[in-house]
This record gives structure tokens, sequence and C-alpha cells, in this order.
């Protein structure tokens, strides 16, 4: 399933408290306390699920966002 990237990323900064690095134009580094991801950015504004359970994994957080919390791409 495919979900919306910046959807997914306001989901982070608000509920799970994590803080956005913009390191270029193609890459971002998720911040959470010591934990931290990077993100390749594409032209697309998707994200698939598997991408975020990886992020989740790398960055210690506890609660998978379900569908009513990401907007998916149809």
């Amino acid at each position: 399933m495919l979900y919306n990237r910046s959807a997914f990323l306001a989901y982070l900064v608000k509920i799970e408290e994590c803080e956005i690095i913009p390191l270029n134009e193609k890459v971002i580094r998720i911040k959470n306390g010591s934990a931290t991801a990077n993100m390749w950015m594409d032209g697309k504004n998707r994200i698939d699920y598997e991408e975020i359970y990886i992020l989740y994994k790398k960055l210690y957080l506890r609660d998978l966002p379900g569908d009513k919390d990401l907007v998916r791409i149809e």
C-alpha cells in the first residue's frame, strides 16, 4: 500500500515528536532522541508501508501508524 509521504512526515513531527533535518534536496534525516534514520526523497510524494516499518524500527518508535493515521494513495 502507498501512502502520502508528507502526511507521514507530519505525523512523525506532530504525534511522535521527531525532528526532521533536511540534508540536501534528496535526503532528509529523521531524529528521535539519539536515534536517527535517513530517508531518500524521490520526486513523488509517496511511501510504502514497508519503508514506514523500517523507519519505525530504526527510530525505536513503538506503535506503527494505522490506516486512520496516514493518507492513503489509491
